[in-house]
């Protein structure tokens, strides 16, 4: 629901241990709304319209890397 917000989590195991990163598909996840309060987990605070859409998870490690990805889609009072 717009206003509220929502937590990903995405965990990773390799040696040497992976770093996990979090993007969005086609946009950005702005510093101020984003929180990281474990390692490997996304939250976004204030969800907004333009938060809807696809998220992705990056482990990496000097072997290569591994994607997956998680869906948020927006419901609420939009403003036309």
């Amino acid at each position: 629901m717009e206003g509220r917000r929502e937590t990903f989590y995405c965990a990773a195991d390799g040696i040497p241990p992976p770093t996990i990163t979090w993007s969005k598909l086609g946009g950005i996840i702005t510093a101020d709304r984003r929180e990281e309060p474990s390692p490997g987990a996304l939250r976004i605070v204030d969800l907004q319209p333009e938060d809807d859409g696809t998220y992705i998870c990056t482990a990496q490690n000097i072997l290569g890397n591994i994607t997956s990805q998680a869906f948020l889609h927006i419901e609420g009072d939009f403003a036309v």
